[in-house]
């Protein structure tokens, strides 16, 4: 069983910044993945990483994959992503459900330039009605995952929903996630 350790790593984290985490998102990174590594497996077995879209970046993804340390993140988007997923982004034709769409395509090994290691590719397509009309938007709207996470090991919807967990930051009183 996988038990979350937000609370020692917010503490961490405002012990390494002095409390100020109003930072750029890519400064010191590497540094502060360092650390919090060290930090974390000294305290938990298994520790998952989940990188915000600022913090997939080739010397993040990199230092984790190297040590073998298992991580999913959004990736941002450019062109090259946007032509991988075109033949991917088209409706059914029919009347849609009411809720919309949801889905993730594999696309499979990925690697920049600027990557040492090749990762996973993850298509998340969300084709949702306006709150407002009821109308779905003339596209839908899609954003892509990146993983060192092996098919096998977890699905992409498994990992859609890891990115979607959203910690809490702890009562001071306790030391992991908790409704306080």
């Amino acid at each position: 069983m996988r038990t979350p350790v937000a609370g020692p790593f917010w503490e961490f984290r405002d012990t390494l910044w002095g409390g100020n985490v109003q930072v750029h998102t890519a400064n010191g990174m590497r540094r502060f993945v360092d650390k919090t590594d060290a930090h974390a497996h000294a305290i938990a077995q298994h520790v998952d990483y989940r990188l915000d879209a600022g913090y997939t970046i080739p010397s993040v993804m990199d230092e984790l994959s190297s040590k073998n340390r298992r991580f999913v993140g959004r990736l941002k988007t450019n062109k090259k992503l946007d032509t991988l997923a075109a033949q991917h982004i088209a409706r059914s034709p029919g009347r849609p459900p009411a809720g919309g769409y949801e889905y993730t395509v594999e696309l499979g090994s990925y690697q920049v330039d600027s990557w040492a290691h090749a990762q996973r590719l993850i298509l998340v397509v969300v084709d949702q009605p306006d709150s407002k009309t009821g109308q779905l938007n003339l596209m839908p709207r899609w954003f892509f995952l990146v993983t060192n996470w092996s098919e096998d090991s977890r699905s992409a919807d498994e990992l859609l929903a890891q990115v979607r967990r959203v910690p809490k930051k702890p009562c001071k009183h306790q030391s992991a996630i908790a409704d306080c």
